[in-house]
């Protein structure tokens, strides 16, 4: 499902669909490694990031006001004057009315497609960032994971600007990509991830229909098959 409404006056990274799903008790833990049998990688974060991330939610213009199936429906759509190709993954759709784009950066909700159920309700929210905006990732992206664990970078990610009001539950590096399972008091949890599209800072959450959360396996599988799709819509030049 995807949410029907969007409103200019909110401005957050890819929030989760849903805003009754509430999560009233996010601790401070150590955070652990994510379990991958492909290598993850551990380190500091660049100066800046914060400034870039900010820029990045400012993309993301969505107020929730229910989460309701929306037509039409499409497994692809093209953003930024067909600079980059935003495409669900399998059983999943676009919702093109949702596709919104400006001053250089776009949002896409993707959600499953009419007929999908057997797979779980979901949205997935694909943020894409300016031209060059991926450069934050020059520094390194074990640099950025870190800097997403320090009060800085979880003010940046928590959907109330707060550092206490969201937790790391797990980071780190896969193939490239930084991968975060967040906690968040007012979004719940779901998964993140942050990579590099032709040049763009490109984020992507996944989260759970209202009453319907995703498990933390169902959304990181959600969240790489996303990854897989645009990557294959969007081949290195």
């Amino acid at each position: 499902m995807v949410c029907r409404h969007l409103n200019g006056a909110l401005y957050q990274m890819g929030l989760p669909c849903g805003a009754g799903l509430r999560n009233p008790r996010v601790k401070d833990s150590s955070e652990p490694r994510i379990t991958d049998d492909r290598p993850v990688l551990y380190h500091r974060a660049p100066r800046g990031a914060l400034i870039l991330l900010r820029t990045l939610a400012l993309a993301a213009a969505l107020a929730l006001m229910g989460c309701d199936a929306v037509v039409p429906l499409a497994r692809q759509v093209s953003v930024l004057d067909g600079q980059i190709h935003v495409r669900a993954p399998q059983f999943y759709c676009v919702d093109t009315q949702s596709a919104r784009g400006g001053h250089d950066m776009a949002v896409v909700l993707i959600g499953r497609c009419t007929g999908g159920g057997h797979v779980a309700a979901a949205l997935v929210t694909v943020t894409i960032g300016r031209s060059a905006s991926a450069g934050v990732m020059a520094a390194g992206v074990e640099a950025l994971r870190a800097f997403m664990s320090s009060p800085a970078g979880r003010r940046a990610l928590a959907r109330s600007g707060k550092a206490e009001d969201i937790e790391v539950l797990e980071s780190g590096v896969v193939k490239g990509r930084l991968l975060l399972h967040l906690n968040d008091r007012e979004a719940g949890e779901y998964w993140r991830a942050v990579l590099g599209i032709q040049g763009r800072l490109v984020t992507i959450s996944a989260s759970g229909a209202e009453g319907a959360p995703l498990s933390p396996e169902a959304g990181r599988k959600l969240v790489d098959q996303t990854i897989d799709a645009l990557i294959k819509a969007n081949p290195a030049e």
